[in-house]
């Protein structure tokens, strides 16, 4: 009965993360990209667009010389906000979204790097300059908790014309 319930949740998970990949959109133009590095981790945000969306690749690196392990508090990895030019909320990520309600870990070998992708529309928006703030919402290390939010941080502004 463990294996059946470990199984279904494993096939949740796997279902959320689908779902939620942009990767097949297409994209053009100029876009952005901001990062933060400590010693032991490197988070980079980039991003490209075109006149209807843009595309967001968060990349997280371990560089340290052994195995470590983000832990998350729930199925959801990272956070997205998107503020028009008046400083006003046009876009989160989490907003609308179910994330399961478990610590999901995320084990990353030594060097090892790995990217998330979203991808936010853009039609409905004004032109102007835009901020958008990405986190990954890392709850612990190696399950020691984190207390460094700069080091999964990064904004950027997105031009939109």
């Amino acid at each position: 009965m463990k294996k059946m319930g470990l199984f279904l949740l494993t096939l949740f998970v796997v279902f959320l993360f689908a779902c939620g990949q942009g990767g097949d959109s297409p994209t053009q133009g100029e876009g952005g990209s901001d990062s933060v590095t400590n010693s032991a981790w490197s988070f980079e945000t980039k991003t490209t667009q075109d006149e209807k969306e843009l595309l967001v690749q968060m990349t997280v690196t371990n560089q340290q010389e052994s195995q470590s392990t983000l832990d998350f508090a729930s199925g959801q990895l990272y956070e997205m906000v998107l503020t028009d030019p008046n400083g006003e909320e046009v876009y989160r990520f989490s907003e609308g979204r179910m994330f399961s309600m478990a610590i999901m870990q995320e084990a990353f070998e030594a060097g090892e790097s790995k990217t998330f992708e979203e991808v936010i529309a853009l039609d409905k928006l004004d032109k102007g300059t835009y901020t958008l703030d990405v986190q990954l919402v890392v709850m612990a290390v190696d399950n020691e908790e984190w207390m460094d939010e700069e080091t999964f941080q990064n904004r950027l502004d997105i031009i939109i014309d």
